[in-house]
């Protein structure tokens, strides 16, 4: 199954093929989050989880609500949609372990958008914020037990091995990044420039 965020839900699609045809995404899901600003979303263990930037915490789709809080970093004191510090992507470490990045460490309202670019982390749900100093760091991928992100601020793409942390850089695209994924011989990023309030300012790369 492929699951998308929207601007106000989950969308679930299921592949079919007819015949010698090409794969075919169907919808057959929808679950009503709000405009909660979905900024990821990964199946895990049979769960569908999402990344509730707005609410900084990940989620999963409860039958009785528009969502359920499962997490959420330990400097976010206060409820509500706040975006203290813009969560944007996660990645499983294993069934009840994730990996999350985030623009910083602010337990304020949009506190994100007042500092530097290169006050970024990454959080392990397990153990909390595991790397800091990250120039808006994007788009975690686990594979082979190390994390793989990009920093879009420096254009670089890091990576490190698990319980390590030690973040290495693999390569220096010298452009603003979002997206990754993996095969095992290659890295797909994509490329984009800075939209308007998607960064804590313009001093990047």
């Amino acid at each position: 199954a492929l699951a998308i965020g929207t601007a106000s839900g989950l969308v679930v699609f299921r592949g079919v093929t007819a015949g010698d045809s090409s794969i075919t995404f169907l919808p057959v899901a929808y679950h009503k989050t709000g405009n909660v600003s979905i900024h990821d979303c990964v199946w895990s263990d049979g769960d569908l989880l999402s990344l509730n930037t707005l609410f900084s915490s990940i989620c999963s789709t409860g039958i009785d609500c528009n969502f359920e809080i499962l997490w959420r970093p330990d400097f976010v004191k206060e409820d509500g949609p706040l975006d203290h510090c813009h969560a944007n992507g996660m990645a499983v470490v294993k069934p009840g372990r994730m990996l999350v990045t985030s623009l910083s460490s602010t337990g304020t309202r949009e506190g994100w958008r007042n500092i530097g670019t290169d006050c970024g982390v990454l959080i392990d749900t397990d153990a909390g914020i595991v790397a800091e100093g990250l120039s808006v760091p994007h788009s975690p991928v686990v594979r082979h037990n190390r994390v793989w992100l990009l920093e879009s601020g420096t254009g670089r793409l890091l990576s490190s091995a698990i319980d390590d942390w030690r973040m290495d850089i693999f390569a220096d695209l010298k452009s603003f990044c979002r997206g990754l994924n993996l095969t095992d011989t290659h890295a797909f990023v994509g490329l984009s420039k800075v939209g308007p309030g998607s960064a804590p300012s313009d001093a990047l790369i």
